[in-house]
């Protein structure tokens, strides 16, 4: 076997091994700064298309902030659908009619009949010492002009002062075979819970086709409407309006009809 022989020098080898190194360092570097130059550009278009998000954002912005108003509208604006929203509340809790006419139906006992059912709304005497108006003289020429009132907040309280100076009535005429039967019937009315006062105005002895009966006449007060819970625009509640007064006369009639048919 011919062995082999190496005639190149040793100072050959070193050479070609320093080049090779030395091209291998060039790759890397060109490689590297390849890299460097792809992130650059990349992180210069991030930053381009940030800078025009930021842009449009606050464009946006700047158009919404032109839109919105200022506190003191937004206050205005709050404090004039809360007034609606407090007349909505009290038209809705009062007692619709039908409601009442089923009470006084239902409340019937057998053989009595009703020849009249008249409403009315009346004006209730002055309490003694009541104050009927403030002065308004009193304010010094110094204070602060009050706010002009919204016309909603005018109108609930023209509706709280009528309803304070004003109840409603019904006046019943009718007849029945006797006084118990007069007496059951407007002790049904004062149990439905309806009605604050339940007085007999007369009752006296009539001829209806030879036959003996007692015709009555009865004056019937309605309650007024339970006190509701609306939101203010000072302290801005929370609270919702109560229906109660608009719920008990169904389950007072409920009641009653039951107590008719057993």
């Amino acid at each position: 076997m011919i062995p082999e022989i190496d005639f190149l020098p040793e100072t050959y080898k070193v050479n070609r091994e320093r080049r090779k190194r030395k091209q291998w360092r060039l790759v890397a570097m060109a490689v590297a700064l390849v890299l460097i130059a792809v992130g650059s550009i990349r992180q210069r278009q991030i930053c381009g298309s940030l800078t025009d998000i930021r842009n449009r954002m606050l464009s946006n912005a700047e158009r919404m902030t032109s839109q919105v108003k200022g506190a003191p509208e937004l206050t205005d604006e709050l404090n004039r659908l809360d007034a609606q929203a407090n007349v909505v509340t009290f038209l809705r809790s009062k007692l619709p009619p039908s409601r009442v006419l089923l009470v006084v139906s239902n409340s019937l006992p057998e053989h009595v009949t009703l020849t009249q059912c008249r409403a009315s709304v009346e004006l209730l005497p002055k309490k003694p010492g009541a104050v009927t108006g403030r002065r308004e003289n009193s304010a010094s020429p110094t204070d602060p002009k009050p706010a002009e009132k919204l016309p909603a907040q005018k109108d609930l309280e023209t509706l709280l002062k009528r309803t304070e100076e004003t109840a409603q009535f019904l006046s019943l005429s009718g007849m029945a075979p006797d006084d118990g039967a007069i007496a059951q019937y407007l002790g049904a009315l004062q149990e439905s819970g309806l009605f604050s006062d339940v007085t007999l105005e007369f009752t006296n002895e009539h001829a209806v086709s030879d036959q003996s009966v007692r015709k009555f006449g009865a004056r019937l007060r309605l309650n007024k409407v339970e006190p509701w819970k609306v939101r203010k625009p000072d302290n801005r509640s929370t609270e919702s309006a109560t229906s109660n007064a608009a719920t008990t006369p169904a389950s007072d009639s409920t009641s009653i009809a039951n107590r008719r048919s057993t």
